[in-house]
């Protein structure tokens, strides 16, 4: 990786399980402080309540095994090595075209609600507040398919946005 650029990939694969132990009446303050609290900033900025359901998530409690099943596959298919694989070859590619990247980038893989994203292929994301990129996946056949190639393109789309309006905020 480069020295220019912190990348930190959020382990939610463990923060989710670790919710998941939770009695349900603690999940909702789990989900704000250690899921979402290192996305505040985004969320202020963007004047949005910290809840799964604003960024397409299920609601922290009634879907534990659905939740449960997502991370498996998500788990098995290496998603999280993946995501960090998609932007050190974006990173690379900026720095070859000389173009200015931000100093860190906070990456968020959260799981979606498939009825929430059945019409973006079961995965979305966000990345055009410089520093912060979430990625909600529900995972399934066609996202998951030829070794998560959705999965890392929709990573590499968002730090594209990421690096776009990091550039245009420092002019």
């Amino acid at each position: 990786m480069t020295d220019k650029m912190e990348l930190i990939i959020q382990d939610t694969y463990n923060l989710y399980k670790e919710m998941l132990n939770l009695p349900d009446e603690e999940r909702i303050d789990f989900y704000r402080n250690k899921l979402m609290g290192p996305f505040l900033e985004l969320f202020e900025k963007m004047n949005m309540p910290l809840n799964p359901e604003t960024i397409g998530s299920f609601p922290v409690t009634g879907y534990d095994t659905e939740m449960n099943v997502m991370l498996g596959k998500l788990k098995n298919a290496d998603a999280w090595n993946k995501a960090h694989d998609a932007i050190e070859i974006s990173v690379l590619r900026f720095q070859q075209a000389d173009v200015s990247i931000p100093e860190k980038v906070l990456v968020g893989i959260f799981l979606g609600n498939p009825a929430f994203l059945t019409n973006s292929e079961g995965y979305t994301g966000f990345g055009g507040i410089p520093d912060y990129i979430q990625i909600v996946i529900a995972p399934n056949e066609y996202n998951l398919r030829h070794n998560l190639q959705h999965l890392k393109a929709a990573v590499a789309h968002e730090f594209h946005h990421n690096v776009l309006f990091y550039n245009a905020k420092e002019r």
